[in-house]
This record gives structure tokens, C-alpha cells and sequence, in this order.
């Protein structure tokens, strides 16, 4: 019996088969005819080509397609590489509608897109299987500069920070190199300047490969990997200069050296105490051009001894820290323990030998609260306001994170309670300029305001700023409002009498109060040369209209700011150079800026 169950399968799928052909062939039989051979998709596409301005094709420019409401930095979408005559081609993913930008590594140019195929600026739509020819990307204004950034041995390198600035005249026979821009090379190692003026330029291009060890899993870091490190050049200074023609295009390739290295090591004094975590030590780059974001990282032994390896020439700061094991609460912005950690630290020049640091005795950070008042003793209860904390000479008030990074003291901003800076390194401090935080711009009706008196216990913290010493708690410090403020606004010419755009326009105090850093006020022109500046507190003022500022700042060819005030001394070299002005309360002054160009 067994041997016939294989052929009685056979026999009832044969009987199935019989009763199902019918109504099988009736089903082929109602089908439309199908073709020979399916017909293969055709994606959207866009081709045509990028230019300046003048007509000159850019060669070696990504051009990018992303997807509008699209927040998936990896999603598809549409790219393409131009060619030795600016022309490129480029699939679109799918149908609707796109951004359309051209990069250079990976900075965004600024441009418009020819002939007129798109809606809501640079924005393209795409039917099934359209297709755009002819499409023109001008940039609008400016130069381009561009290359490849290579090591000895002509390997390219990625993420390399190369750097534009410019030489600007501080004092007869001085100059400062003054950054204008800066990007990252990309995964290819091109790197691009768009929409730069015309002028003399020096380039830098440093670059560092490091990688840490348990960096996200860990508080400890135990090991700091530093592979190699490149600089501009042989020397840490060295940097190649390039003259850039408005509307031409400069290639230019750079080669990175490798650079020596050396090793730091000291000693740290932990005072006894068992909620204490076991101590590190990080080396932090206080050069602003540094390609090192992340500082050096090293654990302290049980002896108290630290050592770094592999650290390249520059200058540091280093910070021991340790967990106190206490914690504070924050409420505002949004709720967090703050871990109280004890630090110390000193600055040191690595230079051609090692650097020992004999020992780091780490203290308790300082703490400062504050209220704000109007004129008339009316606590303000606006959590919109904030106050910036500058160090003596006018720079941004920094901490160090534990891994090594430069971050602002961490703040908390309450209605009723005023404000607090948390965990400040001990130091000397200045209050900075007083604004409200705001996404686009002031509410009706709020008035344009400035820091008019700021004491504690009775001292004036304005006058000559306060020191915060270790385990310092500076609690209910008053900060007077003012909104009597005045208003300047004008137009700023060069010596031709031509109105110049993104000039960095910058109002100093003058005399005595030359450190009286919440009076300092800074902006840049807008097209035609307007610019307007209000808030500015009554008094007796310089005011200044720079090319290319002698400042530590960072003006991007895409944006114009200044990250830092203008040094006492330089606004005493330049003083004739600028425009003795007063500012009478709710007055707005109107005047004509001549440039101060960039020497």
C-alpha cells in the first residue's frame, strides 16, 4: 500500500489540473495583449551647466538636488559632479519638487538658476519622467576659489580645516592675520571658496586625525589616539598667499607636511574625599584656526601623575578635572543636574621640546545670580532677557567640557528668579551687552534696551569688572535696565564715494570706559551701504567702518559678524581713522561711514 500513495498524488493533480484549465484559458483569453518587452522607467532628470557670473564655466562643483520637506540628510536625492566646461547631468529620485544648490566641498554657493524653471527661488518640479535641459546656475557675485588638499605622499585628505584670511595693519610696522573664512575639505578631499571680493589672500590648511577610545559608552575616556597631524607647512606660521580676481575662478592645490609631536606630562594635587571620580587632565587648543575641536585626553594615575603623547606644536591650555560627586538642579531652560566639578588649569606653549607641568590643584567652580530691574526699582519678570559674560579683555566666556571642548558657562533663565551662571571657571569678568531672546525679531512694542548700572553689595561690577575665586557664589547681583537708549544709522562709502556692502561697522566707548564691554555695538552694511544700530546707551563713542576688521572674528564670505570686540588698542591706533559721535537718550543720529580698508 505504501508504494502507491506517490502515484495517487500524481493522479489527483492531474484530475485538479484538468478541471482548472478551462477557466485558466478563459482568464488568458479575456487578458489585453501584453508586449513584447516592458518598458524600462525613465527617471526625471536636469541637465545644463554652473558659471559665474561673467560667463566663466566652474569646473568640479557639486550640484544637489534634495527633496523639499525632506529632514533625512541621507535621503535620495539628486547629484551630480560639473565638468571641465561647467556642464553636468543629474537623475532626479522621483517625481515633485526640489531645492536646487551647487557646492564646492561643502560650502553652499549663493546663485541664481537660468532660464526661469523654477518657483519659490531655486526650487525645481519634476513630472514623471520630465526632463529639464539648458538649466543655468550663475553665482551672483564674487570669485571662486578652489582645490584638492593632499599629504606628502598625495594621499587626499578629508575634513582637513583650511582657512582664508587676511594681513590687516595694527600699528607701523605690526599686522595681524585676520580670519575671513574658513570649511572643512569633504570625503574627497575638495575644498571651495565661493562669492569671495577681490583682493590678496593667505591661505592656511591644517588638518588632525583622531579618533577616542570609548568617547560615548564611558565618563572616562581612557586612551586619547592622536594618529598624525598636519600643518600649513614646515612651520606652524607658514601659509601661501593667492591674489583672487573678481569673477575668475583659482585652483589651487595644497599639500599638507607631517609635523612633529611631543609629549606634556605633570601632576595633580587631588584633595582627599571618597564621593571624588578619578580625575583626568584634557589639553584644550587656544588657537581660534586649530582643526582640533576635541582636546588631547588623559586619565590621572593613582599617584596623581598624567602624561600626553603625540601632542603637535601650538599653544594649550590645560584643565585638570574631577567629579565632585555633588549636583545641582536647573529648571530653565529645561530641567537638568548640573555634576559640580572642581578644575584647574594653566596655559602652556608647546613648542620644540616636551612640557612638564610641575602640579594642577583643581577647585570649586564659581557660581553668579542676578535679577533684573528697570530704572524706576521694578523687578523685570521676562525670561525672554539674557546677559552675555565676557572675560577682562572682551572675549566670550568659555568652560571646559570633559572632552575637551571650549563651551559657554551653562545658564539658567527664570521669569521670577532672574538668572544663573552655573559652573564658572574662576577668573575675572565683565557683563556684555543685555538683548532678548527672540526667533525672528522683537515683539511689537518691546523697546530697544541696555545695561545701565549692575552691582553687588554695592559695588559697581561695571566699572572695573569683579573676580570670581574658587568656590565663589556671587547671589543677587542687580542689573539695571535701561530703555532710553539712542539710535545710529547711515550709509558706509569707500574712497571712491561708492555705498559698500558687509563693511563691519563698530561703536566703541570712548576714553576711560574703552573696557565698558555692554556699551560696545557692531553690525554690517546691508546692501547699499545702510546699516542701522539701535539700543546703544547715552554717551561718547568711536565709531568705525571696516573692511576687514583687526580683530580675532569670524566673517564668512556668506555672512558678515563679529564674534569678539574690538581691542582697546586697536580702535587707539585707528582712532583718527574713525568718527567721534554722542548718543543723547532716544536720539537716533544719522551719518555717512568712510571705509577703513584692509591693508
Amino acid at each position: 500500500m505504501p508504494q502507491l500513495f506517490p502515484a495517487y498524488q500524481r493522479c489527483c493533480k492531474l484530475l485538479l489540473l484538468v478541471f482548472l484549465l478551462p477557466v485558466q484559458a478563459l482568464s488568458w483569453a479575456q487578458a489585453p495583449e501584453k508586449p513584447a518587452r516592458a518598458t524600462r522607467k525613465i527617471k526625471p532628470s536636469v541637465s545644463g551647466i554652473v558659471r559665474m557670473k561673467n560667463g566663466t564655466p566652474l569646473a568640479g562643483a557639486h550640484v544637489h538636488l534634495i527633496p523639499i520637506m525632506e529632514s533625512d540628510p541621507n535621503a535620495a536625492r539628486g547629484s551630480a559632479m560639473t565638468g571641465p566646461g561647467g556642464a553636468f547631468h543629474a537623475e532626479v529620485p522621483w517625481t515633485g519638487e526640489y531645492y536646487l544648490g551647487v557646492s564646492l566641498g561643502v560650502l553652499t554657493c549663493a546663485g541664481r538658476v537660468q532660464p526661469p524653471l523654477w518657483r519659490r527661488g531655486n526650487v525645481l518640479g519634476f513630472a514623471k519622467g520630465e526632463q529639464k535641459t539648458g538649466l543655468v546656475f550663475e553665482l551672483e557675485q564674487g570669485a571662486v576659489l578652489q582645490g584638492v588638499v593632499k599629504d606628502e605622499r598625495g594621499k587626499p585628505v578629508a575634513k582637513a580645516y583650511v582657512s582664508l584670511t587676511k594681513r590687516v595693519r595694527t600699528g607701523e610696522k605690526t599686522y595681524r592675520w585676520v580670519e575671513v573664512g574658513s570649511v572643512q575639505s569633504d570625503e574627497q578631499a575638495n575644498y571651495g571658496f565661493c562669492s569671495l571680493p577681490e583682493g590678496l589672500y593667505f591661505v592656511n590648511v591644517q588638518g588632525s586625525m583622531r579618533t577616542f577610545d570609548s568617547k560615548y559608552v564611558t565618563d572616562l575616556l581612557p586612551r586619547d589616539y592622536v594618529r598624525t597631524y598636519y600643518p600649513a607647512g614646515k612651520t606652524a606660521e607658514s601659509s601661501r598667499s593667492v591674489r583672487i580676481a573678481d569673477g575668475e575662478v583659482t585652483q589651487l592645490e595644497l599639500t599638507l607636511h607631517d609635523a612633529p609631536t611631543r609629549r606634556v606630562k605633570g601632576h595633580v594635587v587631588i584633595p582627599p574625599n571618597p564621593k571624588f571620580s578619578e580625575p583626568f587632565v584634557v589639553l584644550q587648543h587656544l588657537q581660534p584656526t586649530d582643526s582640533t575641536v576635541l582636546g588631547y585626553h588623559a586619565p590621572v594615575d593613582k599617584d596623581g601623575n598624567f602624561e600626553f603623547a603625540g601632542v603637535a606644536q601650538g599653544r594649550y591650555k590645560a584643565v585638570a578635572m574631577v567629579d565632585s560627586g555633588e549636583r545641582e538642579e536647573r529648571t530653565e531652560p529645561i530641567v537638568a543636574q548640573i555634576n559640580k566639578e572642581w578644575t584647574a588649569s594653566t596655559e602652556i606653549d608647546v613648542a620644540e621640546t616636551d612640557v612638564t607641568i610641575t602640579a594642577l590643584t583643581p577647585t570649586p567652580r564659581a557660581r553668579i545670580s542676578a535679577q533684573f530691574w528697570n530704572e524706576h526699582g521694578e523687578l523685570i519678570k521676562d525670561s525672554r532677557l539674557f546677559l552675555t559674560l565676557l572675560t577682562e579683555d572682551g572675549r566670550t566666556s568659555w568652560r571646559t567640557a570633559d572632552d575637551g571642548r571650549r563651551i559657554p558657562p551653562d545658564i539658567e533663565m527664570n521669569s521670577e528668579q532672574g538668572f544663573v551662571f552655573h559652573e564658572l571657571e574662576p577668573g575675572h569678568y565683565r557683563f556684555g551687552p543685555v538683548g532678548r531672546l527672540t526667533i525672528l525679531r522683537p515683539a511689537l512694542g518691546d523697546k530697544a534696551i541696555y545695561v545701565t548700572a549692575a552691582t553687588h553689595d554695592g559695588q559697581d561690577l561695571l566699572k572695573d569688572g569683579f573676580d570670581l575665586r574658587p568656590g565663589d557664589s556671587l547671589n543677587n547681583v542687580a542689573i539695571v535696565i535701561g530703555s532710553d537708549s539712542g539710535n545710529v544709522k547711515g550709509t558706509v562709502f569707500d574712497q571712491a564715494g561708492h555705498s559698500i556692502q558687509n563693511a563691519l561697522v563698530f561703536i566703541v566707548p570712548s576714553g576711560a570706559e574703552s573696557k565698558q564691554w555692554h556699551r560696545y555695538r557692531s553690525i554690517c552694511s546691508r546692501p547699499h551701504g545702510a546699516f542701522e544700530i539701535s539700543g546703544i546707551a547715552p554717551g561718547d563713542y568711536q565709531i568705525f567702518a571696516f573692511q576687514s576688521p583687526p580683530v580675532t572674528h569670524y566673517v564668512p564670505p556668506w555672512s558678515c559678524g563679529a564674534m569678539e570686540q574690538l581691542r582697546p588698542e586697536d580702535a587707539k591706533f585707528y582712532e583718527k581713522r574713525g568718527q567721534a559721535i554722542h548718543i543723547a537718550p532716544l536720539s537716533t543720529l544719522e551719518l555717512n561711514l568712510k571705509l577703513i580698508p584692509a591693508e
